[in-house]
């Protein structure tokens, strides 16, 4: 009897260590957000997505130094790694992303190989000295088939250099976006902003992602993204973020509502959970946030109220079609 207690126990703590952290819990933080408490934060991320750097070429392998995160950002990011590391024994990895909306001219005029070799050094320079895992592309700014090809090139010509620095390498897409097979395998993650619809359906999302899948992109990079906003149903130009809708709601509403809220439609706990228990069937990387800050951080949510419905579904284990 006491045997097979340990044989079952062993089991059971292998069981959890096989799952424990295999869909990643990751959350874009934007320069203008970074009055959160980041250290509790942290605690419920795998990643944390240090939005964004402007690249300015003409400056050479200086050329990430400008607009917009700035040294106390990079700063308070990589403070933010050892506390969860020092609290709870676990790995932060930061992930430093370029570009964005706004802040993607810089693509442009990023050609040939003596300014991909300026940029690799000066991702060297800044990865080094904060401490960055990873590297993401956000190119807002692709016009025509011309700047797409460009963009593409650079990003083949790139990764395997990013990868020898022992840099990780993902690129934020929209929903529609198509990548060629040459360009998912030269990198480790693909972003997908499944919440840029107007309302995020979870319908609408699982067509997303299944149409990935079938393009032929591996599931396990394919990430899915979930908003921390409402969207007016009538002026989906209007928003409000998911920490402005409880101020205005109170918490025990929006932790029940299953439909809008005073006319905005958002993604509650409920949903969150439903779209983290999605990318777990599909066999995705994981789910990230758009955007840390919008969140609700409160005394009995110190992480934020929908980063830790992601992280608590994400950790737990859901038996697959092939397990049973």
């Amino acid at each position: 009897m006491k045997r097979a207690f340990c044989l079952f126990l062993c089991w059971a703590v292998c069981l959890a260590r096989r799952f424990a952290g295999e869909l990643a819990v990751a959350g874009y933080l934007p320069d203008y957000r970074f009055y959160i408490d980041l250290n509790q934060t942290a605690l419920y991320l795998t990643d944390l997505y240090l939005f964004s750097v402007q690249m300015n070429p003409t400056l050479g392998e200086m050329m990430l130094t400008g607009c917009c995160l700035g040294q106390d950002h990079l700063v308070k990011a990589k403070q933010a790694v050892a506390y969860k590391k020092e609290v709870s024994g676990r790995q932060l990895t930061l992930w430093l992303t370029i570009g964005g909306g706004g802040r993607s001219e810089g693509f442009q005029t990023l050609n040939g190989k003596e300014k991909y070799r300026q940029f690799v050094k000066a991702v060297e320079l800044i990865s080094k000295e904060y401490g960055i895992g990873g590297i993401d592309f956000d190119h807002e700014a692709l016009r025509n088939h011309q700047d797409v090809v460009g963009f593409f090139r650079f990003i083949v010509a790139v990764a395997p250099a990013l990868r020898k620095l022992g840099l990780s390498v993902s690129i934020a897409i929209h929903v529609g976006f198509s990548i060629p097979a040459q360009v998912y395998e030269a990198i480790d993650r693909i972003n997908v902003m499944t919440y840029d619809y107007p309302f995020a359906r979870l319908e609408e999302v699982t067509s997303s992602i299944n149409t990935l899948i079938d393009s032929g992109i591996p599931s396990e990079k394919v990430f899915l993204g979930i908003p921390a906003y409402g969207r007016h149903q009538q002026h989906v130009g209007r928003v409000m973020t998911f920490a402005e809708i409880v101020d205005a709601a109170g918490t025990h509403v929006v932790e029940r509502v299953q439909g809008p809220w005073n006319e905005f439609k958002f993604d509650p706990p409920s949903v969150v959970r439903q779209k983290v228990r999605l990318a777990k069937e599909k066999r995705l990387g994981g789910v990230f946030m758009w955007e840390l800050g919008q969140d609700k951080q409160l005394n009995i949510f110190p992480g934020g109220i929908l980063l830790e419905a992601m992280q608590s579904e994400a950790e737990k284990h859901t038996l697959l079609s092939d397990e049973l």
